[in-house]
């Protein structure tokens, strides 16, 4: 196989009617190609057209071919089809890229112009490294240490609502399942002791005395609650509080992820 040298100067050997649209780099390093029915190489020059390579057995003008290679420094695959431009007896050929896709031509300009930046920067002794041991610079003398501003501390961050609690627009303090739920349940039996009253007000049109009222208060009281909760007990579904305190959790934890997902989808 020739040198980099030889494969240089062969060059001359291409068609000079072949018309070059784009930049061919030529490649440095040694790069393997792999060809159809056993075939191989290595690559010349590159371009997001085409390719020269220098290939084991000798390639027909107009011949349908897959070629693989990867590319290093950046490390980048290439499976394509290519139809051979031109091909001489040495195995010197012109592949021409077919239906490149968008991916694979924006890859290709990608590792050509990281390849000129690098060798421009091999080239330029304006890029070039400092010299060891001058990274570092002591002064002479002493200097005075740097003094940050004095800054207050932040205020504590407000307790977040628990897991099982929920912030209602007019409790200050967030209330939890059985609170909400023992609050509900009073509202039911002291809406029933309500109502009984307001009953039995419009049937007697008239008001007892304090201490048979307040007997009478007792007595519903502890009736109306007992009885609540003997049907709930019977029932096996809990109190309408706790239905209710459920509901509410709910209906805030659906809120809570449908603003979970507006926010990351945002």
């Amino acid at each position: 196989m020739q040198s980099f040298s030889g494969l240089a100067a062969t060059r001359a050997t291409e068609p000079s009617s072949t018309k070059r649209l784009h930049y061919r780099h030529q490649v440095q390093s040694l790069v393997y190609v792999r060809l159809d029915e056993g075939n191989g190489g290595i690559i010349r020059n590159l371009s997001q057209d085409g390719v020269a390579i220098q290939a084991v057995g000798a390639l027909r003008p107009g011949q349908i071919l897959r070629v693989r290679f990867d590319l290093i420094n950046p490390k980048t695959r290439m499976d394509l089809q290519a139809e051979v431009a031109w091909a001489n007896p040495l195995g010197q050929a012109g592949l021409r890229f077919l239906d490149t896709p968008p991916q694979a031509i924006r890859q290709l300009n990608d590792w050509i112009f990281m390849n000129l930046l690098r060798g421009l920067e091999r080239a330029s002794p304006v890029f070039h490294g400092a010299p060891e041991g001058d990274e570092l610079i002591l002064s002479a003398s002493g200097r005075t240490a740097i003094r940050l501003p004095h800054r207050s501390p932040k205020p504590p961050a407000a307790d977040p609502v628990p897991r099982h609690a929920l912030r209602l627009s007019w409790w200050p303090r967030p209330v939890s399942l059985p609170q909400l739920a023992r609050f509900m349940d009073g509202l039911v039996v002291f809406s029933a002791i309500l109502t009984f009253f307001c009953v039995f007000l419009a049937v007697a049109h008239t008001l007892p005395s304090w201490p048979v009222a307040l007997a009478v208060v007792g007595g519903v009281s502890g009736f109306f609650t007992a009885l609540y909760w003997s049907l709930c007990a019977v029932l096996g579904c809990g109190t309408a509080g706790v239905q209710l305190a459920r509901m509410a959790m709910r209906d805030r934890e659906t809120e809570k992820l449908s603003r979970d997902a507006e926010s990351r989808f945002r």
